[in-house]
């Protein structure tokens, strides 16, 4: 059974206009037919009325003359007032007045006035003749008075009294043809009206019935409507249920109101558990600032790029406080009138820890547009180990504690350094670099302090030093391992104390500054022997960050290699498109004594050579140190080889399988085998006749 709302428990398509208009003429009919009954009614009790008081007028008469009469034989009677009830009679049915007769008590009969000229005539005859009647009687009764025993006056009277009786008959018939021919149209206008009621009728059934069908139709199509709804809603849940990604649905208020299996699995918590909480609680603080802007934009513009990017990534937290980078996606809808929101997430370290297990996609080319690149400030990574270099980063940002980066060449330690500035209070304030290295032994002091003028030859006017430009920032110590001893000690009364001298100077200068080191070198190894000062190192070492070489975090080589590629291309003018699986074999197999930047020395060399649209392995030129063997790659497994070996010939022949010029040919397989030994490798053949042509 389906239950309408109540505003719409009849459905407005089921009742046309022809109905309603239908059914008020038959009601319209049926009033008509009550009218005519009760009129009709009342007609015939007023002809019964009116019949009543012309033979009542008659008695009056006969009564009249019986006083008469009496008085003339001596006895007293009201004749008067029998006279004025018979005036007062003929009065009231002429002109329609107000009637008081004797015989009917304490009651005043209103009767309508003559209806037919013929009665008025009638009645003006009787009042005529009733003129005539109370002359004759009053001479009567004067003169009888005086005359006893004649007998002419009262037989004239008796003649007129006769000729009234015959009038007020006649005003009886009268009245009575009247009534009868009103009361016969009535009953015709009520036959006729009755007909029309009754055809009406017929019509407003026939409507009722139409009304009622096409009510029944659309109470089982709106049945049939709501089951395909909830099927469909059931499926599309079960759809939503089996996706890898974490999809979400929230309401204006930011409240969760879907939360699918997936995104049960990623937060570690049960969907019952969740709805209606707000989201807030499942994403740190900037990436909650992040989204909303994203959902105002959405507001203030119909077109809106769905995609959240942040440049230091995008996290999410679990219940436990755990936080994880992620990709997400956001979608707006309307649905009766209220925002609906969508936000799709997919946990990068799931995503990337499964590639790293599984290091090369299944098709021969990326074929896909090169992917936006998650940032972690200017950090590229989602490995486990960036991880944790990125989570003691956020950690450390907000305060001033002294931090000491360490790592090999090339792993970033500058872009940690910038990045923990980017997210401290200071971060709208100076950021000073200083490579300590690149200063000249005798001026180190007096770049990093300031001198005075006249402090040493060539000093010739007062200069401030890297600490006092940068107070209230934060300065950038880069390759400290590299001061000497005696600026060491300089450097940790500023670590301590806050102040310093400049050079040839007395007066003492304070100092806000915060300090972030960085060194490539053993700064233990480096105490125990003596070129660095112990309690300076400890006072550096407040906060330690070890940036990881690249051979230690290999899955983020991907990343790596498409943003660099991407990057040189757009800067060289090149068009690359595509990068053979078979290069990111290579690279993966490389043990990267200089880090990411090496990494990207390589690529850009590759992207010069590079003169078509796709990247191939052949491209890459490692460099080979002085009194080192050439470059040896690990030792693989035979299916890593032969996948390598297989990949290396379908480079070479332009992604061809079969004919003369094909890989099959090539490694002196059939074409058959080939393509089975490429399934179970998981390599997948290019769907085109080449990558786009071979290159040279």
């Amino acid at each position: 059974m389906v239950a309408f709302p109540l505003s719409r428990s009849f459905p407005s398509s089921s009742i046309s206009h022809w109905l309603i208009v239908l059914l008020a003429l038959f009601l319209a009919g049926l009033f008509v037919i009550v009218a005519f009954t009760i009129s009709g009614l009342q007609d015939r009790k007023f002809d019964a009325l009116v019949i009543d008081l012309a033979g009542r007028q008659g008695m009056l008469q006969q009564r009249h003359m019986k006083e008469i009469l009496l008085v003339r034989q001596g006895i007293k009677a009201a004749y008067v007032t029998t006279r004025a009830e018979l005036v007062e009679t003929l009065e009231g049915l002429l002109y329609g007045r107000p009637i008081t007769v004797s015989w009917i008590p304490d009651q005043t009969l209103l009767v309508p006035p003559a209806p037919t000229e013929a009665i008025k005539l009638a009645l003006e005859g009787q009042q005529q003749l009733l003129g005539r009647f109370i002359k004759k009687a009053d001479a009567f009764l004067a003169w009888s008075l005086s005359t006893p025993g004649d007998h002419q006056q009262p037989l004239e009277l008796l003649q007129l009294n006769d000729e009234f009786s015959v009038k007020a008959d006649n005003l009886v018939k009268l009245y009575d043809a009247w009534a009868s021919t009103k009361i016969s149209r009535m009953v015709q206008w009520q036959i006729l009206v009755g007909v029309i009621v009754a055809l009406l009728g017929m019509l407003l059934t026939k409507q009722i019935r139409q009304a009622n069908s096409t009510l029944e139709k659309e109470i089982l199509d709106r049945t049939q409507t709501e089951r395909l709804s909830r099927e469909s809603e059931q499926r599309h849940a079960q759809v939503l249920d089996s996706a890898m990604d974490a999809i979400i649905t929230l309401d204006e208020e930011r409240r969760i109101t879907f939360f699918n299996r997936a995104a049960a699995t990623t937060f570690h918590i049960s969907a019952a558990e969740v709805k209606g909480q707000p989201l807030q609680r499942f994403l740190t603080q900037r990436s909650w600032e992040i989204l909303n802007q994203h959902i105002q934009a959405h507001h203030s513009a119909p077109h809106v790029e769905g995609y959240i990017w942040e440049q230091e990534g995008f996290m999410a937290q679990r219940p436990t406080g755990e936080e994880f980078p992620v990709e997400a996606t956001l979608s707006r809808a309307n649905i009766s009138g209220h925002n609906s929101y969508t936000l799709v997430l997919r946990d990068l370290t799931v995503r990337y820890r499964m590639e790293s297990s599984h290091p090369h996609p299944v098709s021969p080319l990326f074929r896909e547009p090169l992917a936006s690149t998650p940032l972690f400030e200017e950090i590229i990574g989602v490995s486990a180990p960036l991880q944790h270099v990125f989570e003691q980063i956020r950690k450390v940002a907000p305060t001033d504690a002294t931090v000491l980066i360490t790592g090999e060449t090339g792993t970033g330690k500058e872009l940690a350094a910038r990045a923990t500035h980017r997210l401290s209070p200071r971060k709208d304030h100076v950021w000073m670099k200083v490579n300590c290295a690149g200063l000249p032994s005798g001026l180190v002091e007096s770049e990093l302090f300031g001198h005075e003028k006249g402090a040493f030859t060539g000093a010739t006017a007062k200069m401030k030093g890297r600490f006092e430009l940068a107070h209230g920032g934060t300065i950038f110590l880069d390759e400290i391992g590299e001061l000497p001893l005696e600026t060491q000690s300089k450097l940790l009364r500023v670590l301590q104390e806050h102040e310093f001298e400049r050079v040839g100077g007395t007066q003492t200068h304070r100092v806000n500054v915060r300090i972030i080191a960085a060194t490539n070198r053993n700064l233990e190894e480096a105490v125990e022997f003596g070129a660095f000062r112990s309690d300076l190192f400890f006072r550096l070492n407040t906060f330690p960050i070890s940036m990881p070489p690249l051979r230690d975090h290999k899955e983020d080589i991907p990343l790596l290699t498409q943003f660099y590629v991407e990057r040189f291309s757009k800067h060289l003018g090149k068009r690359i498109e595509e990068i053979n699986p078979a290069v990111l074999d290579r690279l993966a197999h490389y043990d990267w004594p200089g880090n990411v930047r090496e990494l990207a020395n390589i690529l850009e060399r590759a992207v010069i050579l590079c003169e078509k649209v796709v990247l191939l392995a052949h491209h890459l030129c490692f460099p080979q140190l002085p009194g080192k063997p050439p470059m040896e790659e690990k030792i693989q497994t035979l299916q890593e080889a032969e996948r390598l070996h297989i990949l290396k010939a379908l480079e070479k022949t332009g992604g061809l399988v079969g004919g003369p010029h094909g890989a099959a040919a090539l490694l002196g397989l059939n074409r058959s085998t080939l393509l089975s030994r490429m399934k179970n490798l998981g390599i997948v053949p290019s769907s085109s006749r080449s990558f786009h042509d071979t290159e040279a």
